[in-house]
């Protein structure tokens, strides 16, 4: 079962403040300088909320990802590779 994240994204994201950074724990595996850098020269045109709120869906949809890898990897459904 995918694990819980406490609160719906739209009250993580109003959690977020005037610099960008959550109030709550937000634990990211990418440091918000980071993220905002790989998004090159298109950051430029976001404030640093809008950046962090684009970080928080990122990891959001990385951990539904992640865990439904995992899920599928421990039932034994996972398809491996001859190569």
């Amino acid at each position: 079962m995918p694990k819980q994240h406490e609160g719906d994204l739209d009250s993580r994201i109003e959690e977020t403040n005037e610099e960008g950074t959550e109030n709550s724990e937000h634990s990211s595996v990418l440091p918000f300088d980071e993220f905002k850098k790989s998004l090159g020269m298109g950051a430029t045109k976001y404030t640093d909320k809008q950046i962090n709120e684009i970080r928080i869906v990122f990891d959001r949809i990385a951990d539904a990802a992640f865990d439904k890898w995992l899920e599928q990897r421990n039932s034994g459904k996972m398809a491996i590779s001859a190569d």
